[in-house]
């Protein structure tokens, strides 16, 4: 049997000896100094070609890439204006393709061209508003869907919108005012700048 920790009973060939207790170790309490180590102790150097690591730019795709300008109010209400003359010759074509089929909408059309050499059919005409109404329905669609698009910064979108434009306006005249406005817009120094800069990235 095993004595106490305060004392350890060792048989040696012969009597035993009372061996001196050994006693046991306490942690060490952080907030109490610590006498191995103590303040201003000489720390060794890192081995020679061995540096403490540090934390290194950022780089890859798109590091050096300049931070894109927020885009103009004046692009945003072009985009507004676009959209609006989209919507209206599409409302306009609709009313068209629906009047071809009014034999009194078709009988006010022949009266318009009553004084000229040219003459038409009442066939004629039906078949003239249906494609004069589906042709302003295509263009308002394309007038609306591209007006989206300028959001993106492409000038040739800019480009294609002001030849849409002037056709717009000069069949629809009720579209003639945003289609003006649009314009205006979407070339204005502010506006002019954008675009550039977003097509400076793409150059580069």
């Amino acid at each position: 049997m095993v004595p106490p920790e305060a004392d350890v009973l060792t048989v040696i060939g012969g009597p035993a000896e009372r061996l001196p207790s050994v006693g046991m170790s306490t942690p060490h309490d952080p907030t109490t100094p610590d006498d191995r180590y103590p303040e201003g102790a000489f720390i060794p150097p890192p081995p020679q070609g061995w540096t403490y690591p540090t934390s290194a730019p950022l780089t890859g795709y798109g590091a050096d890439r300049p931070r894109a300008a927020s885009r103009p109010g004046a692009v945003v209400a072009a985009v507004a204006c676009w959209v609006l003359a989209g919507l209206v010759t599409i409302g306009s074509g609709a009313l068209t393709t629906a009047a071809a089929r009014a034999p009194e909408a078709r009988q006010e059309v022949a009266k318009l061209f009553a004084g000229s050499d040219v003459q038409f059919s009442d066939q004629e005409l039906q078949q003239l508003l249906i494609t004069t109404g589906l042709g302003s329905v295509a263009l308002g669609m394309m007038t609306l869907v591209l007006g989206l698009v300028l959001l993106g910064g492409a000038n040739w979108v800019r480009v294609l919108l002001t030849l849409i434009g002037v056709i717009d306006a000069v069949f629809v005249l009720f579209g003639a005012p945003f289609v003006i406005a649009a314009l205006l817009l979407q070339f204005l120094p502010s506006s002019s700048r954008w675009f550039r800069d977003r097509a400076a990235p793409r150059a580069a």
